[in-house]
């Protein structure tokens, strides 16, 4: 059955062909490109989300630059201020369809062997305010526009530099999810999931396998950027267990209010490879330390003093280029989250690894959770449309003893990404798992809950003006 619907990306590449000859340019382009009167594809290789090498400078730079200096105003009476002549504004949006298929039980416990789909408009509405505030600052939000959505994320880049190519940064930030690399990052192999070509990111990402992209993250992050290389550490908090809004402690009232200090620790190490004609690169993240367990501070309850870890570690690279004018992106991750220590509590949360649950009663987190993941995308027309596959190999941490189903938690992705303008794209995307459970969780259209999922198709179309 999964073959069968592959196949039809087949037909799709022939339909998708045949609309870029008919697919016209697009000038409504977005704020960043708006700031600096470049086209999109400056900063972004083969279609945005993923950087060029421009485009990391761009953003090392604090998202300061401007394309002309009539476009900055400077205050004459103190003459340190420069703003741009127009705030840069962009709305995004996303619309999807998902059809889920395999040997499916919903909560009722009936089988259901027939497939199941989702239509979701507004997938995501957000509103992004963004640009230069001084000479040295920079500023990036984004606003929830669906219902019950509020500051969905926000960052303030310090840039000061300290010769003609290298930088310090210090940006504090808080977002609902991204993990702490929302701090700063700047490779396209998944260590963030803001710069990931794929739709489904936890089955091509050991960043978003081992969920660290799923915990909102407030703190800052101090970075030393040079062209070769990049280096940063950041203090940080999860806040993802409390009210809508950015992080758990969010108060239309009172902002973010984490009751404890960011004490967790992050670290990301980066160096770019010198091989002419190919942006390529290695790094390192480490996360480490402890950080109090999420809960509202603004509803007067008292910190229960639960501790939870948060650790585990990747190493990931990345090569890009052309091969005959077509682009080719090759990423490499691999990670593992250690297994929380036998005196963890599930209930309170003290003690568990944020990144690695445990539950010894259920067999849940006693090994450590590993991922490897290997992707790649290739231009089949370059600058339009993009084919893409990954394969994930990877262990839950689960005791099959107890459990009674393999740890083992493979799967293979394949997908087209068609850029029908600068500003408008698609994705069509399939993923197939090994053993069921990832995609578990789902509601079906006849309200019950699903498991047992064994495959996934997505149609998704993301527009941003």
């Amino acid at each position: 059955m999964f073959r069968n619907k592959l196949a039809r990306f087949g037909l799709a590449i022939s339909i998708l062909a045949c609309a870029t000859i008919l697919s016209t340019p697009s000038y409504a382009l977005p704020s960043f490109a708006r700031q600096t009167n470049k086209a999109c594809s400056a900063c972004h290789f083969e279609n945005f989300p993923m950087l060029t090498d421009y485009g990391r400078a761009f953003k090392a730079g604090g998202f300061t630059e401007v394309y002309a200096p009539e476009y900055v105003r400077r205050n004459t009476d103190a003459a340190e201020m420069s703003l741009p002549l127009v705030l840069n504004a962009a709305f995004f949006g996303t619309m999807r369809y998902d059809r889920y298929s395999g040997n499916t039980v919903d909560s009722s416990g009936q089988q259901t062997n027939a497939d199941f789909n989702e239509w979701t408009v507004p997938e995501e509405a957000s509103l992004f305010v963004s640009g230069r505030v001084a000479e040295y600052v920079g500023f990036h939000s984004e606003i929830g526009l669906r219902p019950s959505t509020a500051l969905a994320a926000i960052k303030l880049p310090f840039s000061f530099p300290i010769n003609d190519s290298m930088r310090v940064l210090v940006v504090p930030f808080s977002a609902d999810g991204h993990g702490p690399s929302y701090g700063f990052e700047t490779l396209n192999t998944g260590a963030s999931d803001i710069h990931l070509t794929f739709e489904h990111a936890a089955q091509n990402s050991s960043y978003s396998y081992l969920g660290i992209d799923g915990a909102g993250a407030t703190g800052a992050s101090a970075v030393l950027w040079d062209p070769r290389f990049f280096v940063s550490v950041t203090k940080w908090s999860p806040t993802s267990l409390g009210p809508l809004g950015i992080g758990s402690n969010y108060s239309p009232q009172s902002g973010i209010q984490t009751g404890k200090g960011p004490n967790a620790n992050y670290f990301r190490g980066v160096y770019f490879i010198p091989i002419r004609g190919w942006d390529t690169a290695v790094g390192v993240q480490v996360f480490s330390g402890s950080a109090a367990v999420g809960y509202d501070s603004t509803s007067g309850s008292p910190f229960n003093g639960a501790y939870q870890w948060t650790k585990a570690w990747i190493v990931d690279a990345q090569l890009q280029g052309a091969i005959a004018n077509h682009q080719l992106g090759v990423y490499f991750t691999h990670g593992s989250a250690p297994a929380s220590p036998s005196n963890a509590d599930p209930i309170s949360g003290n003690n568990e690894n944020l990144f690695n649950f445990q539950d010894r009663a259920a067999g849940i987190g006693v090994n450590a959770k590993t991922a490897t993941t290997l992707t790649a995308s290739y231009s089949l027309i370059p600058y339009k449309l993009n084919l893409t596959a990954g394969v994930l190999i990877a262990n839950n941490g689960s005791d099959r003893n107890i459990t009674g189903v393999s740890a083992s938690d493979n799967a293979f992705t394949l997908g087209l990404t068609y850029l029908f303008a600068q500003n408008v794209k698609m994705f069509f995307e399939g993923t197939k798992l090994q053993n069921p459970g990832a995609f578990d969780g789902i509601t079906t259209t006849n309200g019950q809950i699903a498991t047992g999922i064994k495959q996934q198709l997505t149609f998704k179309l993301v527009y941003d003006l």
